[in-house]
């Protein structure tokens, strides 16, 4: 199999937003620029392992010499399964275009799987403020979880009196409440 001849950015991961909750970001669409640096045509088109959970547009077509395409890739599904989270890739396939040929699905139905140049990317889904991209969802829940208790500890007064004392009492149809007021924290 021949080495790729496009330069594809990002090299190696594709990146999606998501919270901490595992659903994306709104308008959450991630681009993939092909370059074609040879004097070559080259037909590609790009494939995934989840191709019902993200829109590819476009998802093949053919670069002329020394120019450029983006691709646009943008999730389907607002949850991303923490399961699939690391299964989720993409593969660019390319194939320097054969002189004469204009039929471009022709072209792909007839290739040789040698001739094909492959190209993987993996999916990164990535929390706010996370720095790990392998596991930036649960790395990132963990530290903002151990920084809220902290805070919540931190801000607690200590409690002393028995909890009944804290509790409002009932009051006389009469006469006047006897409340303590609530704590704050």
């Amino acid at each position: 199999m021949p080495n790729q001849v496009l330069f594809i950015e990002p090299q190696n991961e594709l990146k999606f937003k998501v919270d901490f909750t595992g659903h994306f970001e709104q308008g959450n669409t991630t681009y993939m620029r092909l370059t074609n640096p040879t004097a070559d045509t080259v037909l590609f088109k790009i494939k995934t392992t989840a191709p019902k959970k993200y829109c590819v547009r476009p998802n093949s077509g053919m670069l002329d010499p020394h120019s450029k395409v983006d691709i646009a890739i943008t999730p389907q599904v607002v949850f991303v399964d923490s399961n699939e989270k690391y299964k989720h890739k993409f593969m660019v396939q390319s194939v320097i275009a054969p002189e004469g040929k204009t039929n471009i699905d022709q072209v792909w139905k007839e290739i040789s799987p040698d001739q094909l140049m492959d190209y993987k990317l993996k999916c990164v889904f990535e929390t706010p403020g996370s720095t790990n991209t392998h596991d930036a969802g649960d790395a990132a829940q963990n530290d903002a979880t151990k920084k809220r208790v902290a805070a919540e500890t931190d801000a607690k007064p200590a409690i002393k009196e028995p909890v009944e004392a804290l509790v409002s009492t009932t009051s006389k149809p009469d006469g006047p409440q006897n409340t303590v007021p609530p704590l704050v924290y």
